[in-house]
């Protein structure tokens, strides 16, 4: 999830647990302590374009790594001397901030490697979006409040009715699951693997994803609002990329590292990658678009197999203020492209 609500709910659970021992120190470790993990996109590796897809959400965001990730969090308070003869308090507090990162970042769509280095499958729960204003705003005014008035309880009450909010969140899942699980009866597919994706800043409008054992991708909109029926907005489809049928790799001038590179990014997109429709040349991440009714992804691959580094990373779709705004209509039931639901 973004970094603003991860150094929120960070503050947040520091406050509830130990704001009683640490005052207003509470705070500032939680905050950093829950942004913590996503230091890793600052480590890079100019020979490898991949890298930051493959890396980012892997070493610092598993669980056998949160004691570590702790210690390096509490080190700098450490350096105030009010606070070195209540090192554990601080480490503790540091714990439980580091602690509630990675599995809020699985709770999104993106995918955490939770059980690294033991495992390296990609956790994605599809619960909520990486942006959701309300459940940041839940956690942000307790964090707010327990400061001002130098309380546990209102950061308390937020953790809470954060986590009641996630409840919801599971139940809407749900109800889109019920959905799609509909409309694939009514078209007669056979599924492979199937998905159900929240869009940003909501949990009314999801994105249907799911690949037939035909090998093709079908991506729909659903919608699921609290009052009133259940829609869909007929989406489009697109053959599950094959780069051995396609001869991808032969004539290829660096082979291994050809088949390193897609098989890395096959695991990246829990394998819902496809030629995009009107741009063949990405070969995208078909989970996340902008469109959610739409295979047009985006981020991406190129390939060239007669370059030493044969696969790049390609932009998808355009991210302009024209899809935002239909996003939004689309979310309030505005968008008449919408069908009910079977």
């Amino acid at each position: 999830m973004d970094g603003f609500t991860q150094g929120a709910l960070g503050a947040a659970v520091t406050q509830a647990f130990y704001g009683e021992r640490l005052g207003r120190w509470a705070l500032p470790i939680g905050w950093f302590a829950g942004m913590l993990p996503d230091a890793d996109i600052f480590i890079r590796n100019s020979a490898d374009p991949l890298w930051g897809w493959t890396f980012h959400r892997t070493v610092t965001h598993g669980l056998a790594f949160v004691p570590i990730g702790a210690l390096l969090a509490c080190l700098p308070f450490l350096l105030a001397r009010s606070l070195r003869p209540r090192w554990r308090e601080v480490y503790g507090a540091a714990f439980v901030a580091y602690a509630t990162h990675a599995p809020l970042d699985a709770a999104t769509t993106y995918g955490t490697v939770l059980l690294w280095p033991f495992d390296d499958l990609r956790v994605s729960w599809d619960l909520i979006g990486i942006i959701d204003p309300i459940f940041t705003l839940l956690l942000l005014v307790g964090v707010i409040f327990s400061t001002l008035r130098r309380s546990t309880r209102p950061a308390r009450i937020g953790v809470a009715l954060a986590a009641l909010y996630l409840v919801l969140c599971v139940i809407q899942h749900e109800r889109a699951i019920d959905v799609q699980t509909a409309l694939v009866e009514s078209r007669s597919h056979e599924v492979r693997t199937a998905r159900v994706v929240p869009t940003v800043i909501n949990i009314v409008l999801y994105r249907s994803v799911y690949m037939t054992d035909d090998g093709f991708i079908y991506a729909d909109a659903l919608r699921v609002p609290f009052l009133g029926p259940d829609t869909i907005r007929i989406g489009n489809s697109a053959p599950v990329f094959d780069p051995v049928a396609e001869g991808v790799y032969s004539g290829a001038v660096n082979p291994e590292r050809l088949r390193r590179d897609l098989g890395r990014f096959a695991w990246f997109t829990d394998g819902y990658w496809a030629r995009t429709p009107g741009n063949p040349q990405l070969i995208g991440d078909m989970r996340i678009t902008g469109d959610p009714a739409m295979l047009a992804p985006l981020w991406g691959i190129s390939i060239d197999p007669l370059q030493q580094v044969p696969v790049t990373r390609g932009n998808g779709a355009d991210r302009d203020t024209s899809a935002v705004g239909a996003l939004w209509r689309e979310m309030w039931g505005l968008d008449e492209r919408h069908v009910p639901a079977p």
